[in-house]
């Protein structure tokens, strides 16, 4: 509800009063940092002039540690203050953007708190604005007028909400303020809902939701997992989760205590503007390729080379069984023959090891060694172990003997000089030595990557270690396909996973305990194997998953339920979260969306009130290009400035491209390489997953590319990147797919007629 003229008043007093303190302390900083620098050249003058340039005694370093140390303390404050300069820079332009009125039980006084991206105190110390992590601000998106509550270090707070105004305030003036109730159909919501995408992803903070928010601080689980529809906002939650957890424990974890692991490196850039919005450092990223090949160091097949190949859809014998081998390799059957031959690997036989008719190391000691003084150990750790025991036992009897042979040389031939002598001696001892040492290498060798594809070179061992477990009938092509690979140094990305876990139980795990928080997004693109992994990988994390599994772009590499996470990443507390509502695309695109999905896997939401323009689902009689090209013109004159072509492969994405770019700017992406900017973009879907657009064009929305029951989540994931438009192209028939969807959810035309 708009404000009466008074009231409107009283708030453009209240920011001028509040810009003016971020001035003040804008200029306060300024000073300091001027300060700062002048003080580090100072000092570094000092040390050039009147100290060694080179340390070269214990006395150099520690005449001059001290002011290294005093160095190194005005370098940091002059971060500090840099820091917060940058804060004050954002505040000054819009310093907070919600405000509630609280009255405490028991109270009289009713307290006005402004919520913002940061904190500000005046002179006295009193809060003016209220950093949106902050306990009290957690009202503001919990509730609407009534009662209400927050917890704080004194305990549970509770009392009323007698008002809550929200605010947009742009370049320091007041665009926007009303009074209201945060809901979905709020006009600050809807007005943010109805902007243009960006080539970066922008922060929420002024749009969270109450379900967004219970996320967002949750503090009681080590296993968090949500679950939510294209367009729910599980990402910006991740991100503003990381943001809250950088406030809340500012004293215990930085940003280089959290890592995200992202679905390819285009995304991790498109999520790179969120935190330093939020005045935080941008936290650790990674892909799960990335860090298994900096594990593995071996030639590995890129996880987008694989869904390449799998979404072309080549065919033939090869291809089909490619399929079942991805298929398989991402089964919960795979995680237990691999456990059932990791036992099998660590049976070890024994023998008594003797060196010229002496026992070294008897049987039952390697197996006291093995299997009992050191059981906690990885196997390989284990049988290095043994190894290390017996030359230790070795070298005494090896001394001995070699002073043996030097004797019996030495009457044997009284003219050998000294040198020759112990030479020949040692020669003798080495020989003497070799069978015994062949057999203790033999008996404790073992590398994981050998053992790994051992297990494929027969498919009759391998139907051995299966037994009880239910196998593929193309087993032996599944295995001929995956030795011919591995024997040639080349690990596809079915195997980097199963890999490196082999290597993980063998060797052990690299444990990262520096990690505190893990955040796991597009959940459902991870096999259980990988859960398996994250959980002995990360042994000291807490685990944000993120996901939906209606989007999927790889049929067969996927967990499809909660359940599956949790009990591979085994944490004792753990809570699901089920989002319900869609923010990203209008009403008609949603209802478009969910009808190409079965009936049992269409998202129950509740999607935002935004309304737009149906679907439009053209048939092009002559040339693609063309017709794309004109569409992209109608669409940047309707304001779509972010237009994106997604395609199904980065094949088909490279031939339009070079049908396209003499007749439009255009940006091709097909590898992770990629970089968004304000150009329309062509790329495959798989690397499209987690962006939004304002347009989307599909330009291959045909029988012949999505024709399988398996490409219905692949369609529904590209659908779902559009915001404001949507638009498919077909030439010679439709996607049955789309076919079945009913016709009044999208607008039939024609192109080139």
């Amino acid at each position: 509800m708009p404000l009466a003229e008074e009231e409107r008043l009283k708030e453009e007093l209240w920011l001028a009063k509040v810009l003016q303190r971020i001035n003040y302390l804008m200029e306060q900083a300024g000073s300091s940092v001027a300060k700062s620098v002048k003080e580090t050249i100072e000092t570094r003058r000092l040390m050039w002039e009147d100290y060694a340039r080179y340390i070269y005694t214990i006395d150099d370093a520690i005449e001059i540690k001290p002011h290294l140390d005093e160095m190194q303390r005005q370098e940091s404050r002059g971060f500090f203050y840099r820091k917060m300069m940058r804060k004050l820079e954002k505040m000054a332009l819009s310093p907070y953007f919600g405000r509630i009125d609280f009255l405490e039980n028991g109270t009289a006084a009713t307290e006005k708190i402004y919520v913002g991206i940061a904190s500000l105190v005046d002179g006295q110390g009193l809060n003016m604005v209220y950093d949106w992590r902050a306990p009290v601000s957690g009202m503001f998106y919990d509730y609407e007028l009534g009662p209400a509550g927050y917890q704080c270090g004194l305990g549970r707070i509770e009392g009323r909400i007698l008002l809550k105004r929200q605010y947009k305030i742009k370049n320091s003036q007041i665009d926007l303020v009303f009074d209201t109730e945060l809901r979905i159909e709020d006009e600050m919501l809807q007005e943010i809902l109805g902007r243009n995408a960006d080539e970066r992803m922008r922060t929420i903070v002024t749009s969270i939701q109450r379900e967004q928010n219970r996320v967002i601080r949750d503090e009681g689980h080590r296993l968090l997992i949500v679950v939510g529809p294209a367009g729910s906002g599980k990402t910006s939650i991740a991100l503003h989760r990381a943001a809250y957890l950088l406030y809340k424990e500012r004293e215990s974890i930085k940003a280089e205590n959290i890592l995200v692991f992202s679905p390819n490196w285009i995304f991790s850039e498109y999520i790179s503007n969120v935190l330093p919005e939020l005045g935080e450092e941008n936290i650790l990223q990674t892909t799960f390729q990335d860090y298994a090949v900096n594990i593995l160091k071996k030639n590995c097949e890129a996880r987008n080379q694989q869904l390449e190949y799998l979404l072309s859809g080549i065919g033939g014998n090869e291809y089909r069984t490619r399929e079942e081998n991805i298929r398989y390799k991402s089964s919960a059957e795979f995680i237990e023959v691999l456990d059932e031959y990791l036992k099998f690997l660590e049976q070890r036989q024994f023998e008594d090891l003797y060196f010229n008719g002496h026992l070294v190391l008897s049987k039952e000691e390697c197996k006291e060694i093995y299997y009992r003084r050191y059981l906690f150990f990885p196997v390989i750790k284990r049988l290095t172990m043994v190894r290390e025991r017996f030359f230790y036992l070795l070298e005494p009897l090896r001394r001995k003997r070699l002073k043996e042979v030097e004797k019996i040389l030495a009457d044997g031939d009284e003219y050998l000089e000294e040198k020759e002598l112990k030479a020949l001696a040692r020669i003798k001892v080495r020989e003497e030595a070799e069978g015994v040492i062949a057999k203790v290498n033999r008996l404790t060798y073992l590398n994981y990557f050998e053992a790994y594809t051992r297990l494929f070179g027969n498919g009759d061992f391998f139907r051995k270690v299966a037994t009880g477990t239910v196998v593929p009938k193309q087993i032996n092509e599944i295995c001929a396909q995956t030795y011919k690979s591995l024997i040639n140094n080349r690990v596809n990305y079915e195997d980097v996973a199963p890999l490196l876990y082999v290597k993980g139980v063998l060797e052990g795990f690299p444990k990262v305990k520096a990690i505190k928080y893990l955040f796991i997004d597009e959940a459902q693109d991870y096999t259980p194997l990988q859960y398996r992994l994250f959980k002995h990988i990360f042994p000291k994390s807490s685990l944000t998953v993120l996901g939906d599994f209606n989007q999927l772009v790889n049929p067969y590499t996927f967990v499809d339920n909660i359940q599956t996470i949790a009990e591979n990443i085994d944490l004792p507390s753990h809570i699901w979260v089920q989002l319900q509502k869609s923010y990203r695309s209008t009403r008609e695109i949603n209802d478009f969306a969910g009808a190409l999905l079965p009936k049992e896997s269409q998202p129950e939401i509740d999607v935002s009130v935004r309304a737009g323009q149906k679907p439009e689902v053209i048939k092009v009689a002559n040339d693609l290009s063309e017709s794309i090209v004109e569409k992209i013109r109608q669409l940047k004159s309707d304001g779509n400035s972010s237009i994106a072509i997604v395609c199904k492969t980065a094949r088909t994405a490279k031939t339009l491209f070079t049908r396209i770019e003499s007749k439009t700017d255009l940006n091709l992406i097909i590898d992770d390489q990629g970089v968004l900017g304000k150009v329309p973009v062509i790329l495959p879907i798989y690397l499209a997953k987690g962006l939004e657009f304002d347009a989307v064009i599909i330009p291959d929305a045909n029988d012949q590319t999505y024709c399988r029951e398996s490409d219905r989540k692949i369609l529904y994931t590209a659908c779902t990147r559009a915001l404001h438009r949507l638009v498919l192209y077909y030439d010679t028939n439709l996607s049955p797919l789309v076919e079945k969807v009913n016709s009044n959810l999208y607008v039939s035309g024609k192109s080139g007629t």
